[in-house]
């Protein structure tokens, strides 16, 4: 989508729940709306946020995000990562990025388990990478386990 066609009510209605998919053609500028207008939102929430982007779909640092880069030598910890408000950039070639999203992917849900969100409020997960079709089969217990 554009980001033209996205307003704020577009931004107020992702942030009040459920799941939002942006989908779309390479260069459509879906990294640059979420980087851009959802994740700034997301964070002025003050709402447990963990992002996981492919560098290819960086567009810069996000202010109030802890900056974290998972590489093949230096795995992300999921359980770490859910301490607060965290950007974590996987690194290395595309099969090195796959294997660390897929492994992420599947240990989420545990550390999801084992770190609840605050009574109250709801935790965000937004996960920004360019095709990684191996490790989306991994995503599938996060999006049963998501509420």
């Amino acid at each position: 989508m554009p980001s033209a066609l996205w307003t704020s009510r577009h931004t107020a209605a992702a942030l009040a729940g459920g799941h939002l998919l942006i989908a779309g053609a390479p260069g459509t500028g879906k990294s640059r709306l979420l980087n851009g207008t959802l994740l700034p939102a997301l964070v002025r929430t003050g709402a447990p946020l963990l992002v996981i982007q492919d560098p290819a779909t960086a567009h810069g640092p996000t202010i109030g995000l802890q900056a974290v880069t998972s590489s093949r030598e230096a795995p992300a910890s999921p359980g770490d990562l859910l301490a607060k408000p965290t950007l974590v950039t996987l690194t290395g070639t595309h099969p090195e990025r796959e294997a660390q999203a897929e492994r992420l992917f599947a240990e989420l849900p545990a550390a999801l388990a084992a770190n609840p969100a605050p009574a109250g409020t709801r935790r965000f997960l937004v996960i920004d990478v360019a095709p990684l079709t191996p490790a989306l089969r991994s995503f599938a217990p996060l999006l049963r386990q998501a509420r």
